[in-house]
């Protein structure tokens, strides 16, 4: 599974940084097509999200029972799911985008 994650997440970061100068070469505005397309991938992800992440519902019933306060263990279970691979899919493609976009000349409130 980890060479899953880090399979991914290279490529992510190729594409990030891939995507500003093939969009450049088709002569596309950039920053502008990946706002274009973005809404489309966050809905995606939701499915994707729904269909493959697991529900932490299901591990809290058994902690209920026992003598901790019901924020610590919802505070627990959120914790866990923070790290989960989903959420660190944007930065792996959205970090070196904007980083690429930066250096050639976009402002950083656009950006």
């Amino acid at each position: 599974m980890a060479l899953l994650f880090l399979y991914f997440a290279s490529m992510f970061v190729l594409a990030g940084f891939g995507a500003f100068y093939g969009l450049k070469k088709a002569g596309l505005e950039p920053l502008q097509t990946v706002n274009k397309f973005i809404i489309y991938y966050l809905f995606a992800d939701m499915m994707m999200r729904y269909f493959f992440q697991k529900i932490p519902t299901l591990t809290i019933r058994p902690l209920l029972v026992l003598p901790i306060k019901r924020g610590t263990i919802v505070h627990f279970s959120l914790g866990k799911t923070v790290l989960n691979y989903f959420n660190t899919t944007y930065a792996f493609f959205f970090i070196p985008f904007s980083i690429i976009l930066l250096i050639n000349g976009y402002s950083i409130l656009g950006v």
